[in-house]
């Protein structure tokens, strides 16, 4: 049996900025109304802990869009260009990841979709092998595509 799917009831898309972190809620304010959603997911804790922006690019965040299927309140984060960002696993859970703050990183859908299930962490050195010589470097990832990696802090560590 195929468990359908609730269909969720847009709320609203505001801008980032009208949104206030509180302790225990995100709070948003618009035309004289109040959403409160409780901070207790660890989707939102993620989001808010990471700048809401994307670790694997550093593109931020810049609207929220708001649903809700029945009582549930689902808030989702945009750029500009309606690019989607999510709450990724950095040892994947389908590897045996934990479902904690500690394995969680925000990537935007283009990052999410290039890191898919492998084991990275954005905020750690990845390592680098040059074909050509052999030499292995260090450093930093600020950028990725599918096809390259931007690095910063570079270091050539010695074999």
């Amino acid at each position: 049996m195929v468990k359908k799917k609730k269909k969720r009831n847009l709320i609203g898309r505001w801008p980032l900025s009208v949104v206030m972190c509180e302790d225990k809620q995100i709070v948003l304010e618009h035309n004289n109304i109040t959403y409160k959603i409780n901070n207790d997911k660890l989707r939102l804790q993620n989001f808010r802990s990471n700048g809401w922006k994307c670790k694997g690019c550093g593109r931020k965040a810049t609207c929220v869009k708001i649903t809700c299927t029945g009582e549930a309140i689902h808030l989702d984060l945009y750029d500009d260009n309606n690019l989607l960002f999510t709450h990724d696993h950095i040892k994947p859970t389908s590897r045996g990841g934990a479902n904690t703050i500690e394995n969680s990183q925000t990537l935007c859908e283009k990052c999410n979709s290039i890191k898919s299930n492998k084991l990275y962490n954005f905020q750690e050195p990845l390592k680098i092998i040059c074909k050509e010589t052999g030499k292995i470097y260090s450093g930093i990832v600020v950028g990725m595509t599918s096809r390259s990696v931007t690095l910063e802090q570079i270091l050539e560590i010695p074999n």
